[in-house]
């Protein structure tokens, strides 16, 4: 199965693609070109995921204030900017477009906010990622994921940088107050990051460029509290806003797997330590077939 993320026929198109392994030696053939194999499958794609967001929704340059989830729940969200639905700035993202949550630090409106989650049941155990890339040294307690109105609530879960630099380090907390602090060994001030955090009852773990840390139990499990889903903010938009931009926003349900998220890192690190080799487009009648493995 397979998404059709972007397509432009005269430059660099994005299609997602799902395999059924990824191990070493794995190959599989892309045929394009061909009419019957244009069906979108977006569903099967991202099977086991709650919600998976490209943020590219841009028009002339500017974001468009919906953003829509691939999978088959249908969780499309709203992108604020300032403390309106209005469009944002659409920046060159780590995969095609992302989106500039802010420019600046504090407290302030703008954010990705998933209101239709709001009676979405996650249970205990799930998997928060996006690629984010933040501005040099300059943080104030940035909010990454929340499903709190404010971090004092009872229930849901968040994630914040916890002090005042991006390369430091990020408190994740359950439902309740309580939190567990991790460092974040390979973010990049000034430079695109891809930051997991993975939730399991009462234990959590960050995940840094494919890099999981250890895992610290003790904090309160998380619950579905009836608030929404934010990205860059709290739940009503009006905290310490993300100082920077998003890309490639997931939620993906089930006990964490210290493989798969490796690998999905590094899927998406284009250039970088992926995993993929790339073999000799061919033609064929009446498409084209690339061999990649």
């Amino acid at each position: 199965p397979h998404e059709v993320d972007t397509w432009n026929p005269g430059g660099e198109s994005l299609v997602w693609v799902r395999l059924p392994s990824t191990a070493q030696g794995t190959s599989f053939t892309m045929c394009y070109g061909r009419a019957e194999a244009s069906t979108d499958m977006s569903a099967a794609v991202w099977e086991g995921y709650a919600g998976v967001w490209h943020l590219n929704e841009n028009s002339n340059g500017t974001h468009d204030t919906t953003v829509h989830d691939s999978t088959a729940n249908g969780y499309d969200g709203t992108a604020y900017t300032g403390n309106a639905s209005a469009k944002g700035q659409t920046v060159q993202g780590k995969l095609g477009s992302g989106w500039q949550i802010s420019s600046s630090t504090g407290k302030q409106g703008s954010g990705i906010v998933i209101h239709s989650m709001t009676n979405a049941m996650l249970g205990t155990a799930f998997t928060v990622s996006g690629w984010d890339w933040h501005k040099a040294d300059v943080a104030n307690y940035d909010h990454f994921i929340y499903r709190k109105n404010a971090v004092n609530d009872g229930g849901g879960f968040a994630s914040e940088i916890s002090d005042a630099r991006w390369t430091g380090s990020m408190k994740v907390f359950g439902g309740s107050n309580s939190f567990k602090t991790f460092g974040l060994t390979n973010a990049v001030n000034g430079g695109w990051a891809h930051i997991a955090v993975a939730l399991g009852g009462t234990a959590a773990r960050v995940v840094n460029n494919g890099v999981a840390s250890a895992s610290q139990s003790g904090i309160a499990a998380p619950t579905d509290n009836g608030c929404a889903i934010a990205f860059g903010n709290d739940s009503d938009h009006n905290d310490n806003v993300w100082c920077g931009s998003a890309d490639e926003l997931r939620i993906r349900t089930g006990a964490f797997d210290a493989n798969f998220a490796a690998a999905e890192y590094k899927a998406m690190n284009v250039g970088g330590d992926d995993i993929f080799a790339f073999g000799k487009a061919e033609e064929f009648t009446p498409g084209l077939i690339l061999f990649l493995r």
